[in-house]
């Protein structure tokens, strides 16, 4: 067990994903606090650490932080680096199509049925929020950054 985790944190492609992620999640906390004159302590910090959508991504921050260590370990012509980009495609085209049109069609459906005189007898729609192109390329920026940045000035792979 103890090689296992010895083995775990001296993983630069996991610490970089887990790192970026971090930065991205505090970086939302910031943008959420600015945005909001009054909110609820605990589920505000909730929503903001486990919850989707909001500026940045980080499902985005994490998935290009694994390609691009990935890329800095294996090399660009790897197998493991295409899988890595492919995932990293797919997450991205994840979060700003299917996630948000879905979570744009959940809160119209609320929408409607808050209006609707039998809407009462109706459970609402969970909105699941996606991220827009911006929130992407801002996630992926923090990603690719901190990847660069423990390739450059941490230990080497």
């Amino acid at each position: 067990m103890t090689q296992l985790l010895k083995d775990l944190l001296s993983n630069q492609c996991l610490i970089a994903a887990a790192i970026s992620w971090f930065i991205a999640q505090l970086i939302k906390i910031i943008v959420e606090l600015s945005k909001k004159a009054k909110f609820k302590a605990r589920d505000f910090i909730l929503r903001a650490l486990v919850g989707t959508g909001g500026m940045p991504s980080s499902h985005t921050a994490a998935v290009v932080a694994v390609a691009v260590g990935t890329a800095f370990e294996h090399g660009i012509k790897s197998s493991v680096f295409a899988f890595a980009c492919v995932f990293t495609f797919v997450t991205i085209r994840d979060a700003t199509g299917v996630r948000l049109s879905t979570g744009r069609q959940a809160h119209s459906i609320n929408q409607i049925i808050s209006v609707i005189p039998e809407g009462d007898k109706i459970h609402k729609v969970k909105e699941v929020r996606g991220h827009t192109v911006i929130q992407c390329f801002v996630g992926g920026l923090i990603g690719l950054l901190v990847s660069l940045g423990l390739h450059l000035f941490g230990k080497h792979y």
